[in-house]
């Protein structure tokens, strides 16, 4: 009797263990409340999707044409600059110093063009007419010994070879004349048109290739390309940077106001997508602000979607199209980079 009383007990025991473990359990498989619920489905057909917060110029980002070391960096994250402010300065000694000696080299070729037009020289004309009067001078003279000598040939008192020498003088100072008229006439036109020519060419080689240096130089120097905001900064001077041959950015900059939204839609919802209909952005973690939003653009190709939830339904093989929306307003409280939830009306369900 006893042991069938302690083995119902036993067992009324056991009962109320199991009893309890069920209650428990039924407790736990009741999910937590959520803290910051997700944004409530609105009554109207939706498109659901993902987005970043961009500029609305989208993300620009910086390069640089050629390597070197960085010299300066005039900005930091957060400054708004405007376009052609400088960002940051390859060390330019050695541009520098070749532009100098590009800028020399034209400055003597000015010099050697502006001396060619200037001819003749007075000093350099006198010296020829003097020439010319020497030879002149010279000609009389030796046109008076030829007479001479011819008046004493026929009266027998001069040898014929003294006459032949005369003759010969004669002929010498009349070519001598005709020496200096011919330099003298020269001289009086100037500098020979095609030689400046040749300098007016050499000249302009020189000018470009000193503006080839100074373009070159102004390479160096990385200037804003828009009215915008510096979002990212990942250079320092002192390093040496590569040319944009390589992918990653020195800098990141764009409009920080109006922002913009870059929207994930899935394929499947394509059929459903309506260019005309407007958009509202929920920001994670508190889905109260939002903000309205219209389309700017669409991407032309369906592409492989980039982010993935880690879902267990989820395939790597989702492709979605990408949509631009400005958001309306100066953007609240979202920050480019963030990541949204974005509702597109639709008029399909």
């Amino acid at each position: 009797m006893r042991t069938a009383l302690a083995l119902l007990a036993v067992a009324l025991v056991a009962l109320g263990l199991s009893a309890r473990m069920a209650a428990n359990s039924r407790d736990l498989a009741e999910p937590p409340a959520l803290r910051t619920p997700p944004p409530e489905k609105p009554p109207t057909p939706i498109i659901a999707g993902s987005g970043v917060v961009e500029p609305i110029t989208e993300e620009i980002r910086i390069g640089t044409p050629v390597g070197g070391l960085v010299a300066e960096v005039f900005v930091k994250e957060g400054d708004e600059v405007a376009a052609g402010t400088p960002l940051f300065r390859l060390d330019d000694r050695e541009l520098a110093a070749e532009l100098r000696t590009r800028e020399a080299e034209v400055a003597e070729a000015e010099a050697a063009l502006a001396r060619l037009r200037a001819l003749p020289r007075r000093e350099s004309l006198r010296i020829a007419e003097a020439a010319r009067s020497e030879a002149l001078a010279n000609l009389e003279l030796a046109t008076l010994r030829e007479e001479r000598l011819a008046q004493l040939q026929d009266a027998r008192a001069a040898s014929r070879e003294a006459y032949e020498e005369a003759q010969a003088g004669l002929k010498q100072a009349a070519a001598q004349v005709e020496a200096a008229e011919a330099d003298l006439a020269l001289l009086r036109q100037g500098t020979w048109a095609e030689d400046l020519r040749v300098a007016e060419a050499n000249l302009g080689v020189l000018r470009t290739r000193a503006a080839e240096t100074n373009v070159n130089l102004g390479r160096l120097t990385v200037t804003a390309p828009i009215d915008c905001v510096v979002l990212n900064l990942n250079v320092r001077p002192g390093e040496y940077v590569p040319n944009a041959s390589d992918t990653s950015p020195l800098m990141i900059v764009g409009q920080a106001r109006p922002l913009a939204v870059r929207v994930d839609i899935d394929e499947t919802d394509l059929w459903r997508f309506d260019e005309a209909a407007n958009a509202t952005i929920f920001m994670r973690g508190n889905p109260q602000i939002s903000a309205n939003a219209t389309l700017l653009d669409i991407e032309p190709r369906v592409v492989p979607k980039v982010s993935l939830t880690g879902a267990r339904n989820e395939r790597v093989d989702i492709r979605v199209f990408q949509a631009r929306y400005r958001v309306e307003g100066d953007g609240g409280n979202f920050r480019i980079g963030q990541q949204v939830d974005v509702h597109i009306l639709t008029g399909s369900s």
